[in-house]
C-alpha cells in the first residue's frame, strides 16, 4: 500500500478530519487509499505559532489511512490533494518515511 510522509501537526490534522487537502508542488495520477506517515521532523515553527504541544504528536510513524479522491491545481501551480475518509490506527506504527508516495508492505499492519 502507498504511504505519504507529512509533517506534524498536519498529519494528525488529516487523521482527525480537520484537514482535507495536502498541498504539494507536484501532482499524481494516483487515486485511492494510502497511509499517512508523520515525518520524523515536525513543523516546529507552525506548532509554536498555533500552540501545538510538540511532545503530544507522534513523529516517524504510520498514523492511519486516508483516501485521495482528486487533485486540484491552482493558478500558482500549487497542487492540492483532496482527501476524505480518514481511518486512524489504534496505535501508531514506527516506520521510516521517504519522499513522495512510497510503498509499505501491508503485512506490517498484521504485526499490530
Amino acid at each position: 500500500m502507498k504511504a505519504l510522509s507529512i509533517k506534524q501537526p498536519f498529519a494528525t490534522l488529516i487523521m482527525n478530519g480537520l484537514k482535507d487537502r495536502e498541498h504539494r508542488t507536484w501532482t499524481t495520477d494516483f487515486r485511492g487509499k494510502f497511509m499517512i506517515h508523520s515525518s520524523k521532523i515536525p513543523d516546529i515553527k507552525f506548532m509554536e505559532e498555533y500552540g501545538f504541544n510538540k511532545t503530544a504528536l507522534s513523529n516517524g510513524v504510520l498514523l492511519g489511512v486516508v483516501e485521495l479522491y482528486d487533485v486540484e491545481i491552482y493558478k500558482n501551480e500549487i497542487k492540492a490533494f483532496l482527501l476524505r475518509n480518514p481511518i486512524e490506527f489504534k496505535e501508531p506504527i514506527q516506520y521510516i518515511g521517504q519522499l513522495g508516495f512510497f510503498e509499505v508492505d501491508k503485512s506490517i499492519l498484521l504485526k499490530k
